[in-house]
């Protein structure tokens, strides 16, 4: 597990602080797919676990999130699930507004909307994390090579 070694960097994404018109609208969709389950299926265990999956769905537009970059890679906690993205897969790393965006291909792929990640960085440390990723996404290159 990544957790094992000191992060480099660790920061929370809040969406409630940074986004939040976003996240109120989100909120308010959830509201209204609620408001039509309950109207279609009535109060019933269907529609209270369709509006539980919906939700956890969305769980990383929602709730805060910790994500952490170390020796090892890249790890994500939001509510209560740990996801992982360990060096050696770290192929591309591409820069984006307010953050970057890792995947495990060296190439754009459709599997990048599903396998990617979006991770928004902290204005303080962005540019060195960027370049450590960067750099640990060409170290593995060179290996392949």
């Amino acid at each position: 597990m990544l957790e094992l070694t000191a992060p480099l960097w660790e920061w929370h994404f809040k969406p409630w602080q940074v986004l939040r018109v976003r996240t109120t609208l989100l909120a308010l969709v959830i509201l209204a797919v609620a408001l039509v389950l309950v109207s279609n299926f009535g109060i019933t265990m269907l529609a209270f676990l369709l509006l539980i999956a919906f939700t956890w769905s969305l769980r990383l537009a929602l709730f805060t999130t910790r994500y952490r970059v170390n020796t090892e890679g890249l790890s994500r906690v939001n509510l209560w699930m740990t996801q992982s993205f360990p060096n050696t897969s770290i192929r591309r790393v591409v820069p984006v507004p307010g953050g970057i965006f890792v995947s495990q291909h060296r190439r754009p792929s459709r599997l990048d909307r599903f396998q990617g990640w979006l991770i928004p960085l902290p204005a303080t440390d962005k540019k060195q994390i960027i370049n450590h990723l960067q750099a640990v996404c060409a170290t593995d290159q060179e290996v392949e090579a």
